[in-house]
């Protein structure tokens, strides 16, 4: 990208903001190009003609809501991960050279990661399950 592209200041949640980070830590790039990445994947996966509700700042509620909703699927998403690089290891198994050797415990050390951030996203989703039951009270 070039100096003179355009710019754009973005508000995140600092749970969002510490994913974007570790993704652009895991994916060897910068948090700009992490997000620019990240962008063009879900754009792309919009169905054509795809309009979103406008937003309305009277849905605390819904916004919590979807909040919980996008974790969910984060959290499923990394238990898949964790499934997939388990596979991984388990079809290492038999290869002693240094190049297996190296990627799984890669693997390992991904696995390790991935586990813990899906814990602290377990931690986010029952503090805001707990905002959203007051909401209903």
């Amino acid at each position: 990208m070039a100096a003179s592209d355009p710019q754009m200041k973005i508000r995140l949640p600092p749970f969002l903001k510490e994913q974007v980070s570790r993704h652009a830590q895991t994916m060897g790039t910068s948090m700009n190009q992490a997000i620019i990445d990240l962008l063009e994947d879900a754009l792309a996966q919009l169905p054509t003609g795809y309009k979103p509700s406008p937003f309305n700042h009277d849905e605390s509620k819904t916004n919590l809501e979807k909040e919980i909703n996008f974790l969910w699927h984060r959290i499923t998403s990394l238990n898949d991960d964790i499934s997939n690089f388990s596979r991984d290891i388990a079809n290492c198994e038999g290869n002693e050279d240094r190049d297996t050797y190296n990627y799984r415990k890669f693997l390992i050390k991904r696995i390790q990661e991935t586990d813990a951030e899906a814990e602290d996203l377990h931690k986010k989703v029952k503090i805001l399950e707990d905002r959203l039951r007051s909401f209903k009270e």
